[in-house]
């Protein structure tokens, strides 16, 4: 499988062979910034937190300032419980210049696990302003 395949597969939620595929390319060349990124992702789905923090911090070490990371970072913190690490990295994500579209409900479930409530309706009426079709962000309006 192509990197290309295995970011399809990790969209597609087939975690294992897009592990592996991650895995080989990171045996090739351990210097493969987006391939730690997309493992980290893949480990974070997959319920293998402390695997993708491993993968995400060494990704950070590679890549520079990217929006992306960032919020992999923070949901991977946010599925852990580590609230304050989660803020950091969410909001850093969010504040970034082109921020990815879905970062919007991230920090939503941040606030509300923080009780925040007015922040999180804000934040979810923003996704929705720029992406009128995510659904999930519908759904939690509703």
């Amino acid at each position: 499988m192509d990197f290309c395949g295995a970011v399809q597969a990790l969209a597609s939620r087939s975690f294992a062979p897009a592990i592996a595929t991650f895995l080989g390319y990171i045996s090739h060349d351990r210097t493969d910034g987006n391939a730690w990124l997309y493992l980290g992702i893949a480990y974070t789905e997959s319920g293998l937190l402390a695997d993708s923090l491993h993968a995400l911090h060494i990704a950070e070490l590679l890549i520079d300032d990217n929006p992306e990371l960032s919020q992999a970072l923070g949901v991977t913190h946010l599925r852990s419980g580590d609230l304050p690490a989660a803020r950091r990295h969410l909001e850093k994500s969010l504040n970034h210049s082109d921020p990815p579209a879905s970062i919007h409900r991230n920090i939503a479930i941040l606030y509300l696990q923080s009780g925040e409530i007015d922040r999180a309706l804000h934040s979810i009426d923003s996704g929705i302003e720029k992406n009128p079709d995510d659904v999930l962000s519908l759904y939690a309006k509703a």
